[in-house]
This record gives structure tokens, sequence and C-alpha cells, in this order.
């Protein structure tokens, strides 16, 4: 037997420690490494809240994520606040937010805000929430037209509540205004939890928004949803008629956009990693579940896709706004 030359075993030995200290080191290294945060500029209650709440849990359970997540409420500034702190955090790799169709909408009425999505890294769209027309459940507006009728003969008599001013329930009340000669005033809220709150307590008299921010109260009868945005009736409510049912042609919103975004620069493995995590998410039973619980409809579009979609909704936004002139807040 040939003997092994010393300077082989020092080699072999050398090799074997460097592997060992490669492998230690993806051990720890291993993404994610540490618990995640998710911002929502949306209060408690908020649609954006609830969603990602909700999303994180069924992702635990699922046991998509390993780490430990939650939810943080960065609130104000019409989106700007949070949109500002995510844009902070660049090139993290452990914090992300729930982008509304406000973070597309807020660069394009707010020159002082001079941060915008473009400066983040879009992850995933998720889907889109359509817009239903509700008023309290003892309200003498049986029918969207009778509401209509109301607000054309006694301009800016009736409130409605909403999030904020950047938010799509302003500009379908603009757009739908431009359409019938109908007239009422818009009072901006937190969230859309809290303009719910303002129309159960009998300070406004109508709200726009998505069925996530109002979904038990409709359940439990307290709210009656006089019309819907959706191309089609909604399963969830097969009694309601849209607004092209009703001969209405208002260049309404498609839904507010439901996505999950990241900081600038954020690094190319977290993208890939929570674009596989976010799409088993939406294959999920309990998310699918979840989805036509608040009317969701679900549309799932990887990073390049969704940040490609973005583009266009602000490129139609801006050209909405060019029609229509400065909105007041």
């Amino acid at each position: 037997m040939k003997p092994i030359s010393p300077y082989t075993l020092v080699g072999t030995f050398i090799t074997a420690m460097l592997v060992n200290a490669t492998s230690l080191l993806a051990a720890d290294t291993a993404y994610p490494h540490k618990p995640i945060v998710f911002i929502t500029h949306s209060g408690p209650g908020g649609g954006m809240d609830t969603m990602l709440r909700r999303i994180t849990d069924i992702m635990a359970k699922e046991r998509l994520v390993s780490q430990q997540m939650r939810v943080e409420n960065i609130q104000g500034g019409s989106g700007a606040k949070a949109m500002t702190g995510l844009v902070k955090r660049k090139g993290e790799d452990h914090v992300l937010a729930g982008l509304t169709s406000v973070w597309v909408a807020a660069p394009l009425i707010s020159p002082d805000l001079k941060v915008s999505y473009k400066d983040m890294t879009p992850i995933a769209l998720l889907g889109l929430d359509p817009n239903i027309v509700v008023v309290r459940a003892d309200s003498p507006y049986k029918s969207m037209r009778e509401l209509l009728d109301f607000a054309k003969a006694n301009p800016k008599k009736l409130k409605q509540a909403g999030a904020s001013v950047t938010s799509t329930p302003n500009f379908d009340r603009i757009a739908i205004e431009e359409a019938t000669g109908a007239a009422w005033d818009y009072v901006a809220f937190s969230s859309g939890g809290e303009a719910v709150t303002a129309l159960l307590g009998g300070h406004v008299h109508l709200v726009i928004g998505q069925p996530a921010d109002m979904a038990g109260h409709l359940r439990a009868g307290t709210l009656r949803t006089l019309v819907t945005f959706s191309e089609t009736r909604l399963a969830g409510h097969p009694q309601v008629p849209t607004m092209r049912e009703l001969g209405i042609t208002a260049r309404l919103s498609r839904g507010t956009v439901r996505g999950i975004i990241g900081p600038p620069e954020m690094p190319a493995h977290a993208v890939q990693y929570w674009e596989e995590v976010l799409r088993k998410l939406t294959q999920a039973q309990a998310y699918q579940q979840f989805a036509s619980e608040i009317e969701l409809f679900s549309k799932f579009l990887p990073s390049r896709e969704f940040s490609q979609f973005l583009d266009e909704e602000s490129a139609n936004l801006a050209r909405f706004l060019a029609q229509i002139g400065p909105i007041k807040k």
C-alpha cells in the first residue's frame, strides 16, 4: 500500500474544514433568519390590516414561513408615512409592506410626497377588491338610483365616508358625479374601518369601499349594499346589481389593488423567496376561502409582472386626474 503524503493529509483536512465552515455559514444565513415585519398604512380593522393579519396567519399554519411574522400599523399622510418608512429600510430583506391603490395614487396627488412605489421593490400582486356602495340597513335609500336622485336634487347634502382622499372610493365618487350629475361630500378617515364606524354611527350617509372592510356588518344585516362596481354580480351579493346594469358607464376603478412590496434594493434572494411563498399562499385552500369571504378577485402576478401592472395603474390614474383636475383635500 502506497503511503499517504503528509501534504495530502493536510490538504484533505483543510478542505474538510472549509466545507464545514461553509455549511455552518450557510446555516447561519439561511433566509429568513429572523422575524418578518409587514407594514400597513391601514388602521386596525382596515382592509389591508385585516388581509395582512389573515395571510400571515395562513402562511404560519401552512408552514410556508418558519419565522414569526407581525403586522406594524404606520398611519398618516394618506399612506405617506408608511411609504416613507419602507423606503428608509433600503436594502433590508426582512421587512415588507401591504400595497393598495393609495400607494399608486398618493405620489400623483401629493406633490410634497417624494417617494412612490417606483422607489420600492414590487413582490407580488395578490388580487383586486371591487368597490361596493353601502348604506345603513335603516337608510331611506333602498337602491342606488334613489340615492342618486336625491343627490341630484340636493347637492352636497349627503356625506360619504372613506379612507384618504387618494383612495379609489374618492375617485369613484368623482367619476359617478361626472357621469350622473349627482353631488355629495367626501369625509376622509384614517382607515376603511373607521369610515364604516362613522356610517354605523349615523355621522355619514354612505360608504364606497371594499367588502373586506365591512363583511361582518353585511353578514349581521346592519349594512345594506346598493350596487357593485364589478363587471358581473358578486357571488356573495347575487341580488345586488352592478353599475353597468343601472346604465351608469362612469369610468370606475377596477378595484383596489392588494399586493406585497419590499423596500428599495431588496436583495434578489428575498424577492425570489417571497414570490414563491406568496404563490403557494394563493394556492392554499385557507387563502382561497378567505378571498371568497372578502369578495377578493384573486389575481397573482410575480415581481416583474406586478411592476408592469403598477405602471399601467399609475398611467391610467394620471390620465383620469388630468381630466378631472386637482382633488380638493
